[in-house]
């Protein structure tokens, strides 16, 4: 048995436990995951896979499906099913009713891919969310270092992709499980969930590119010669977040005469859990990594946040590592609230020390010195959050609190989860009791008048 709920020792599950298993067919469009087997000599990871039958034409149909949990993310893994690469682009726009338009690649870049996490996956080895690429039509991330997995919208044949389905809870005979009764195990199944067909995405012909089909994602080493030739279009920045080991945490903002400035999911793109540093916008209701801006205006501020799981003291870089449009030009400056001192990220890296789990109201991106704009940032003024003894408590100064919901962030296997909540409160003060286990929380009040306000709490 796996405690942990992955199978370290190969024993789950074994391709040659039945002639049907060895003999079985790959489906296509479906996305498959593998390790490598155990070496004969130690380290030794070459080794050829054989793959026989006919290549894919024409239109390639797979299935996608969601749950009926409030914290589930729907991510369904599938895989170009042609000979050739296709544009991503329009499979999303194919698919634009069915999943958002984002794609995560993995791309393995660490060994093991994550030494300290609490649950291994196989002979130690996990596939940590910090190694993957981020795709979406507006911009892409890379983390590590790692090129837009060699190929901005080029996907190579053969490569597998998350995509995640949209989230409704139409067709499900169970209600949405209240996630505060959830199960935290990660081999522990809730008895009332449910996961059901969602829809059906297609492949087809007129995807498919002849663009260089070389940009797999493979082991850093074999892509060294793949990075993206492609030119930067629009007002774009891309910032990065390093410490001391080279271990980068990137975000995105695009100034886009179309855009919105608020949250749209199809739009933007949200943090990714696990990582055990994540480096985001503030700028709307959801802390973004891809953050899809209107049209740029010297006056906009950009508040950022940073999560660190570490425990540890830490170095920090924020950098500039590209820059498109007006940035050719255009000076950003990061804002240091505690200093109260700007520095120009155009001109040079800054560097500074934190131990802290969460560092929100500290940093901004601006575009010139003596913003007036920095003052509307303070969105918590007229709420505090306090915790003592495994209970929040949760003050307005001038509205009624009207709903309270608290979501985990980052504890492993629960990450996202909505742990508590409290409705009809309709008094200025309310006392909210989270269980310990829980160390790091995403507190959303809702005020009498409507007003969403959202705050991270370190316990």
């Amino acid at each position: 048995g796996d405690t942990d709920g992955y199978d370290d020792n190969y024993d789950d599950y074994d391709p040659s436990d039945t002639a049907l298993e060895q003999n079985a067919l790959m489906i296509p469009g479906r996305g498959y995951a593998t390790w490598p087997p155990v070496p004969i000599t130690a380290g030794d990871y070459n080794y050829t896979i054989t793959f026989t039958g006919e290549m894919n034409n024409g239109i390639v149909t797979v299935p996608v499906f969601k749950n009926n949990s409030l914290s589930g993310r729907n991510a369904n893994l599938i895989g170009n099913p042609y000979p050739s690469a296709i544009d991503l682009d329009k499979f999303f726009a194919e698919n634009n009713t069915v999943i958002e338009p984002i794609a995560y690649i993995w791309t393995r870049v660490t060994t093991p891919d994550d030494p300290n996490s609490t649950y291994q996956g196989p002979n130690g080895l996990n596939y940590t969310a910090a190694n993957y690429s981020v795709y979406s039509p507006n911009m892409s991330l890379n983390t590590e270092g790692n090129p837009d997995f060699a190929g901005d919208n080029i996907l190579a044949s053969g490569q597998s992709f998350f995509v995640r389905t949209e989230k409704n809870f139409n067709g499900f005979t169970n209600a949405p499980i209240a996630a505060e009764v959830a199960p935290i195990s990660p081999a522990t199944i809730h008895p009332l969930e449910q996961i059901i067909l969602a829809d059906t995405l297609r492949f087809r012909n007129y995807m498919r590119t002849t663009e260089p089909n070389i940009t797999f994602s493979r082991m850093e080493s074999s892509r060294a010669n793949q990075t993206s030739t492609s030119q930067i279009t629009g007002d774009k920045l891309w910032v990065n977040l390093t410490d001391a080991n080279d271990f980068t945490a990137q975000l995105g903002i695009y100034f886009k005469p179309s855009g919105n400035s608020g949250y749209l999911p199809k739009e933007d793109a949200v943090t990714i859990a696990g990582r055990k540093y994540n480096f985001y916008t503030q700028s709307t209701t959801e802390d973004l990594i891809i953050d899809v801006q209107e049209s740029f205006e010297t006056s906009k501020v950009i508040p950022l946040g940073i999560t660190n799981i570490t425990g540890q003291n830490q170095q920090f870089t924020i950098s500039i590592p590209k820059k498109g449009g007006v940035f050719a030009t255009q000076e950003v400056y990061l804002f240091d609230s505690i200093t109260q001192t700007y520095h120009n990220l155009s001109s040079g890296n800054f560097t500074f020390t934190s131990n802290e789990a969460l560092l929100e109201n500290r940093f901004s991106l601006v575009f010139t010195q003596n913003n007036s704009n920095l003052a509307k940032t303070k969105a918590f003024e007229n709420l505090t959050i306090s915790v003592l003894n495994d209970t929040l408590t949760i003050k307005s100064t001038n509205k009624l609190i009207a709903k309270v919901q608290v979501f985990d962030i980052y504890t492993p296997n629960t990450s996202g989860l909505k742990i508590a909540e409290q409705t009809k409160i309709n008094a200025t003060e309310v006392l909210v009791p989270v269980a310990n286990q829980f160390k790091i929380l995403n507190v959303i009040v809702e005020l009498e008048d409507g007003t969403i306000i959202r705050k991270k709490v370190m316990k």
